[in-house]
This record gives C-alpha cells, structure tokens and sequence, in this order.
C-alpha cells in the first residue's frame, strides 16, 4: 500500500504584487493530500460493491462488460483534475513517511482532495488517522467534498484542527457516478447541515453558469432551489464560477454552443470583443466566465464568498477557513515572473521527495 505524500498547492500560483514591489500571498492552499491516486467519484453505484471488494480496483475479467455497460469512468463531468483521475481507488496508508513529511514540513494548512474524493465512507479510517495527525501538528484542514456523511467523531476532529468542510453542489445530471452511489445534491446539503448544527464549520459551494440567471440554472438541472432554502436557513453559501472544460458540458449547462459563446485566444490579443462573449478560452483550454449576471451580483452583494477567476478580476475568500475575508482584485496585479526563485521546489521519484534549491527563472 503507498503512503499518503503532501503536494505543493495552488498558493504558489495565486498571489499579488503591492504597489510597493512586494508580494502577498493570496491563495491559502499550502499543500494537498489525497487518499488515492484516483478517484472514487468515477465509480458507478452498481460497481461500487465489487470495488470496495477487491480494495479499490475492479474486477479483472470484467472490466471490458463494464465498459460496455453502465462505464468504469463515470466521473463529475466538469472535473478539472479529469486527466489525472484514471486508474485504481485503492486506499493510501497514513504511515511512516507521512508523519515525517509533517515533522519536517509542519504544514499549517491542507486542501484535503485537490484531484480526488476523500470523503467517502471508503477512506473514513484513512480519513480519521489524517485528521488526528494533523491535530497533533497543528494543522488545519479545507475539505472540499461531495461524499462526506455525518460522523460525531470526524466532527469532533473537524472542530478541534479548526477546519473548514465544503460541500461540493452543483447538478445531479453532471455527477453520475456520485449520485449513481447516492451522493445526490440534496443529500450533500442535508449532511452540510448536521456538520453545521454540531459546531463545524462548514459551507456549501456552490458551482453553476454565473453569466446565465438563477432561473436559467434551475432550467439546466442546477440545484439552485435547494441551494438558496439551506442558505435562508442559515447554511454558508460561497460561489465557484463553472469552468467549461468541453463543448459537450457548454451545450449542457449554458444550453449555447461552444463557438456562440466562447471567445477565441486570437480575438482576444488583437481586438476586444467582451460584450459579444460569455466565456474565455484559457491556456488550458478550459474556459472561464467574463462577467456576473445580475442575479449573482446581488447574491455577491450579501457578502457570500467568491473563489476563482471572472474575467480580469481574481477572487478569494480563503475557502471560509477565514471568515468573512473577501479579496477581489484585478488579474494584472498578479506576479508575472520569479515565482520559483531563490525557493524551494519539490522533484518526486520513485515515491520519493527531495528538496532541491534552484534559481531558475518561469512564467506564472
């Protein structure tokens, strides 16, 4: 079994240069950790028995009917991580190597579940060991989840690291193998409520088509009606602006073809044609919204949180580790060179990390 290994996050990337030269950091995600190298969201409901079965994987001699079937990749369509989500689900061990990274790293915070589900009742034991080690370092969890059921005792744990659990809504039609296992949207924001009442702090993120009204989602099988009720009740709402990661997921949450709506990278660096546009095509070739409908405006206007990019502008809210904290600014104020000099990088090999001092010079 490997052993879990932290990860560099998504704070290295995510920063911004005063008027003064110097940098602040923005973004809080520190470090990742994942409980397998791939994710347990891609498995369908009637294979989940035969996969928990044979510890992670599916069967050998079967793999070729399930794909023919009902799929063995059944994963949230939207995933950003979506590449590097294929193989096994088999559980990683909180062991040795582990507890040395925190001793010599001592991380302060961790994005539990960057490229997959860590949440599942599959990992609660993987899942329990990791947060009391990190309660015995002093370390703070962001837990962003779509599968994690009520437990007093994860509860307790949550509570004492001073963590902070998202629950992931977004569509049910879009999630066939969370759902398919019985993690629907409704389900997710009943056990964000149970985690709320028992003291944890806890939010429901919410991951739609901002550029489209909030009746225009509900159209689209966004769960918005359910969404806004948990709010009114008292649950945390924060705002993940979808990303289009296929022409396929476009049509299917904006109900608009790709090229109606998504401004092409050579438009963009000769002319401007923003107000015709809805979307931008990023490096990734994933495409990010230009704007915010009115509808959203107002639920920004209440103070909700805001994480990621909307046109020029960069959001952050400190994924509600941070309360109230709500950082907006424009995209060119974010450090173009030097992000790796004079610091440390991590190379991996072999299962293995070593430290390495560099000074070479890239691009954000």
């Amino acid at each position: 079994m490997s052993q879990l290994q932290l990860s560099k996050g998504k704070a290295e990337f995510i920063k911004r240069q005063k008027p003064d030269g110097t940098i602040e950091d923005i973004c809080i995600c520190e470090d990742n950790a994942d409980f397998s190298f791939a994710c347990i969201g891609q498995v369908h409901g009637s294979l989940l028995d035969e996969v928990i079965r044979n510890n992670g994987c599916y069967d050998k001699d079967k793999i070729c009917q399930h794909r023919q079937t009902v799929g063995i990749d059944q994963r949230c369509e939207y995933c950003y991580a979506k590449r590097k989500n294929w193989g096994k689900v088999i559980p990683k061990e909180i062991g040795k190597k582990t507890r040395q990274q925190f001793e010599e790293e001592k991380p302060k915070i961790i994005r539990l579940g960057k490229n997959t589900e860590c949440g599942h009742f599959f990992y609660h034991k993987q899942l329990i060991q990791f947060l009391e080690l990190c309660k015995e370092y002093g370390t703070s969890i962001i837990f962003p989840t779509k599968m994690l059921s009520f437990e007093k005792e994860i509860a307790n744990l949550l509570q004492s690291t001073n963590s902070v659990v998202n629950y992931s809504i977004c569509n049910d039609s879009f999630e066939i193998g969370a759902v398919s296992q019985g993690f629907s949207n409704e389900w997710r924001i009943e056990q964000a409520k149970r985690y709320q009442n028992e003291g944890v702090n806890t939010t429901s993120t919410l991951t739609c088509d901002i550029t489209n009204s909030l009746e225009e989602n509900l159209k689209y099988g966004f769960a918005i009606k359910e969404i806004l009720s948990a709010k009114e009740q008292g649950l945390t709402l924060r705002l993940l602006p979808l990303r289009l990661n296929s022409k396929k997921i476009c049509l299917k949450a904006t109900g608009k073809k790709w090229e109606d709506i998504v401004m092409p990278k050579i438009w963009k660096d000769t002319l401007d044609f923003e107000f015709e546009w809805l979307y931008e095509k990023k490096r990734n070739n994933e495409a990010i919204p230009l704007f915010f409908h009115h509808d959203f405006k107002e639920l920004t206007l209440s103070g909700i949180g805001i994480c990621g990019k909307v046109g020029k502008m960069e959001y952050c809210d400190k994924c509600n580790l941070e309360k109230e904290t709500r950082i907006c600014f424009h995209e060119r104020e974010i450090p173009q060179r030097e992000k790796y000099a004079n610091k440390l990088t991590y190379k991996r090999y072999n299962n293995k990390k070593e430290e390495v001092k560099t000074n070479q010079l890239s691009l954000f």
